[in-house]
């Protein structure tokens, strides 16, 4: 197997140094420790040797589906072709102790990792999101108890990886709070390629993409980190983010249909999402509109005068039904009107679609940077995401105090939260000069 150095060790070849809490100390050998757990525990508890005797088994590498299970996984599928791969694993198998040396050797910390996470929170892992209860089987199962030990072995091992992931994550989340987009998008694949399994980074990317009209891109990225997601077992509601987005790139390439079917997608995963369904709504609007205009048919939102329709729409707080009319007129404007961009901006930021409303504010200022309605409205977006990033932060510590809007206080906002979710904390600080 080619060795794999990149944070998998110190100089001398030894891995990350793997702790497994017990009652009574710490040891630097999982394996050896939950093999002597399983023995105590079948000892005083009687009741509970079933669970722990064959065909069960008390660690993943003793998994009769163990080679299909990884065979099945885009990630681990390859080493299958590696002989040396297929001897580790078995050499597993038969001498589970061996485990607590070949961990914490270069040459295959990372092959076992993978595989780990794999067999762990892969799409047939133990721990997997969308796993039921295992009914006892002739083949056997691990018991839940120690699934949960593996994983936090697994963690352990991926710390360092982890830490310097999540450390690129808010460079690149630092970079793009001033619109360095460029820098932003290299902290973010800096992730990916430290720690390939963390959804944010790609999600963050995607949005990158989105915000710089690199729709395409932002589709295929966004698509990836939605295959991340699946295979780490994240939550829905972070799977449909992604699905959001990929939705909306449609929706600017004017490929309605496609918008739809990601929109809906999404809706699957979180339907407690209001903005999907408002997404939803407008975008079967639109589709509507083009079937009326492709029949002859006269089409409310498809007048010849798109812009006064638009403010129209705007002044009666038609929301949804004005962005089609602003979009119309935007594309048949030569001369780029600063007012469109900005009253489809207002439209975005009252259905609650911040990312959209960011983008046609930017547009506008890069137009008129003294465009004194963007800047109002660019505040009040940075407003409400700031709202939005402090009640995700008292949600994960309540102990967190109300900002009072110095940058210092998101700063320590941030460091309180585990992961970086761009489309919550973030706050953009303009000076107009």
């Amino acid at each position: 197997m080619a060795a794999q150095q990149q944070n998998s060790g110190d100089e001398n070849g030894r891995g990350p140094t793997i702790y497994l809490k017990s009652k009574k100390n710490v040891i630097r050998t999982p394996m050896a420790n939950i093999l002597r757990m399983t023995e105590e525990i079948k000892r005083n508890h009687p009741h509970r040797v079933k669970v722990y005797s064959p065909p069960n088994f008390v660690h993943p590498f003793a998994d009769p589906k163990l080679l299909t299970k990884l065979k099945n996984d885009r990630r681990t599928r390859a080493y299958l072709n590696d002989s040396k791969f297929i001897a580790l694993m078995k050499e597993l198998k038969e001498t589970p102790e061996i485990f607590d040396t070949k961990c914490m050797d270069f040459r295959y910390y990372m092959h076992i990792s993978v595989t780990l996470r794999v067999l762990i929170f892969g799409k047939d892992g133990y721990l997997s999101a969308d796993k039921k209860p295992a009914p006892p089987t002739e083949i056997g199962i691990l018991p839940s108890d120690a699934a949960e030990i593996w994983q936090r072995i697994l963690l352990k091992m991926e710390s360092d990886r982890i830490n310097e992931a999540l450390s690129e994550i808010i460079a690149g989340g630092e970079a793009f709070t001033v619109q360095n987009f460029d820098q932003a998008l290299k902290h973010y694949g800096n992730a990916t390629r430290v720690f390939p399994h963390e959804i944010s980074a790609y999600s963050n990317i995607g949005l990158v993409y989105h915000m710089t009209g690199r729709f395409d891109e932002c589709i295929r990225v966004s698509l990836e980190a939605v295959k991340v997601g699946r295979e780490n077992s994240v939550s829905s509601s972070l799977i449909a983010k992604p699905l959001i987005r990929v939705g909306k790139s449609y929706r600017d390439l004017g490929d309605y249909k496609s918008a739809k079917k990601y929109y809906e997608k999404a809706l699957a995963e979180d339907g407690s999402k209001p903005l999907i369904a408002s997404l939803l709504e407008e975008i079967e609007e639109l589709i509507n509109a083009d079937e009326c205009n492709k029949g002859g048919k006269k089409s409310e939102v498809m007048e010849t005068n798109f812009k006064d329709r638009a403010f129209d729409l705007l002044r009666k707080s038609k929301y949804k039904m004005a962005i089609e009319p602003f979009t119309k007129a935007i594309e048949n404007d030569s001369e780029e009107d600063i007012a469109l961009y900005c009253g489809r901006a207002e439209c975005f930021f009252e259905l609650g679609d911040l990312e959209s409303s960011s983008n046609d504010t930017t547009k506008c200022l890069n137009l008129d940077p003294k465009y004194v309605k963007a800047w109002i409205l660019k505040c009040q977006i940075f407003q409400r995401l700031s709202s939005l990033a402090f009640e995700e932060a008292k949600k994960l510590d309540p102990s967190v105090i109300d900002p009072t809007g110095a940058d210092q206080s998101l700063a320590a906002l941030m460091c309180r939260i585990n992961a970086i979710d761009l489309d919550k904390i973030i706050i953009f600080l303009h000076k107009s000069k």
